[in-house]
């Protein structure tokens, strides 16, 4: 039931270049890869760098904000 609300999701979501194959649904090493080369192309077409959005210690690099730097005072 599981994995029928999965497939269910990656329809409803997902565009259809990127939704895996049918002979693909059952095969987990198969669909890992799919979405690692899904997420490359995410990558390569929209041109997002996430290794320098998030510090050392785990959290979100965030720029300043200077409408918000108003209320630190």
């Amino acid at each position: 039931m599981d994995h029928a609300i999965r497939i269910l999701a990656w329809q409803e979501n997902l565009p259809g270049d990127e939704m895996p194959p049918r002979w693909m649904w059952n095969l987990d090493w198969e669909l890992e890869e799919h979405f690692l080369k899904v997420d490359a192309e995410r990558r390569k077409k929209y041109g997002s760098d996430d290794s320098q959005s998030i510090s050392d210690d785990g959290e979100p690099v965030w720029d300043e904000n200077v409408y918000a730097a108003r209320f630190k005072e």
